[in-house]
């Protein structure tokens, strides 16, 4: 009984003290977010961007822009379709947590959502067509960037599931490192391409962050109170 009582006492501490790790984060994210949108407002943020901007395509070659080409579409939603099947096969190998998979989907369909609300809101222009070194099939605003909000979202919850449930130590640290510098990849190669200023990246990085600690921390919720 007494055994009982002190691992529930310990689950409990440990969900909070999880909790409390999880908003402290999610309010880092929005004050990043919110910085930078009082930044845009009064625009202030020209000289930010056109020096981090500049810099970027100062390192332009054909190699280098092939390579940015590649990397974006890791950005792209038929990437995050085919990632939820592998991580269901890869990590699991049963059915166990087929969930897992869905809410990797749900993950990104609501942040997929939630930017398009948020340029909607925001509607600033993309950078000039001049400096695109790609062609966007579908001319959105640019605040905040949709591929860098999307792919901290993703791959970070991907993250969050290796870390979780995956049983090699090796597994959790390579497939940690990889998939955050992919997220990072992903939004320097929508600097590169112009197709984003330097600001509506980090910003998306910010946005993204914060509503994949959210959906962490409400399926915590959930599986707590339902244990």
């Amino acid at each position: 009984m007494k055994d009982n009582l002190s691992q529930t006492i310990r689950s409990e501490w440990r969900f909070v003290a999880s909790m409390a790790i999880l908003t402290l984060f999610c309010g880092f994210a929005l004050f990043v977010f919110f910085g930078v949108t009082g930044q845009l407002h009064i625009g202030a943020l020209a000289d930010f961007d056109e020096s981090i901007s500049n810099f970027i395509f100062g390192n332009r070659d054909p190699f280098m822009t092939s390579l940015m080409k590649v990397i974006t579409e890791f950005g792209n939603v038929y990437v995050y379709l085919a990632g939820p099947p592998i991580i269901f096969f890869s990590l699991y190998g049963s059915d166990k947590h087929w969930r897992r998979s869905v809410e990797a989907v749900v993950v990104v369909i609501s942040a997929f959502l939630l930017n398009t609300f948020l340029k909607l809101y925001f509607v600033r222009p993309r950078p000039d067509q001049e400096l695109r070194l790609i062609d966007l099939s579908m001319e959105s605003y640019s605040y905040p960037s949709g591929h860098s909000m999307t792919a901290i979202a993703f791959y970070g919850f991907i993250i969050y599931l290796v870390i979780h449930y995956g049983k090699s130590k090796w597994l959790k640290f390579v497939a940690s490192i990889f998939l955050s510098f992919m997220v990072m990849a992903v939004g320097i190669s929508r600097i590169y391409l112009g197709a984003h200023y330097p600001s509506d990246v980090l910003a998306g990085f910010a946005a993204g962050l914060f509503w994949l600690l959210f959906v962490i921390g409400w399926l915590r919720y959930r599986r707590f109170k339902s244990s």
